[in-house]
């Protein structure tokens, strides 16, 4: 493995195994067999160990566990609901794949799209692809522009390419934290509207070790 890749690695796994305590974070509440949670609400940002990414279609939530010494718990985003504004229907998170996708396609959305080819009528149906937006985007599929590739130094150092989103959301996704505590992880829940009319956001926890609310704001 890379120096840079054990790096991020050890940047990760410090981030899922937090020195934190349950006081550092804005709420928290006890749960059963000695265990606590603690959450708090990153709005739009995602830290990662490579630098922040900003997910502007997601509600970014950090939770923490702790609990007695080496104790493990089962660690699942699926155990966790969002209530906004008091609402009967609380958000379920979505997983890291899913947010990745988002920032990287802005046209891409959970449902397959339909698209028809004109002339014989054939229908395809899948994600739809972003077009360029620009001559020679890379993210839309358009030519390169000619000349604008400069020769490759034989002399140059190497460079160590940048972790794919996806991976560097993973990373630091609940689903990748460690099960011994302490531990904390990301969960994301999609959300198109605008923070600021957030008047009340309370995160529900029903799992394996117990029930908690936790309001967030």
């Amino acid at each position: 493995m890379a120096p840079a890749r054990l790096l991020i690695l050890a940047a990760a796994l410090a981030h899922a195994q937090t020195n934190r305590t349950p006081a550092d974070f804005p709420v928290h509440a006890p749960l059963d067999r000695g265990f606590i949670i603690a959450a708090d609400d990153l709005v739009h940002s995602i830290p990662t160990p490579a630098g922040t990414i900003v997910a502007n279609n997601y509600l970014v939530i950090e939770v923490a566990f702790f609990g007695p010494p080496k104790s493990t718990i089962r660690l699942d985003a699926g155990n966790f609901t969002l209530r906004i504004n008091h609402s009967k229907n609380a958000l379920t998170p979505d997983s890291p794949g899913f947010v990745a996708n988002s920032i990287q396609y802005p046209d891409w959305t959970q449902k397959p799209g339909l698209s028809a080819s004109a002339g014989n009528g054939d229908i395809m149906v899948g994600p739809r692809t972003p077009g360029p937006h620009f001559p020679g985007d890379p993210s839309g599929g358009g030519q390169p522009i000619p000349g604008q590739n400069p020769s490759h130094d034989p002399n140059a150092p190497d460079k160590v390419a940048p972790d794919p989103i996806n991976e560097r959301i993973q990373s630091v996704s609940l689903e990748s934290a460690r099960p011994t505590v302490p531990t904390s992880g990301l969960i994301f829940f999609q959300f198109l509207g605008n923070p600021k009319k957030i008047k009340s956001l309370e995160l529900i926890y029903d799992g394996p070790a117990g029930k908690a609310l936790l309001k967030l704001l």
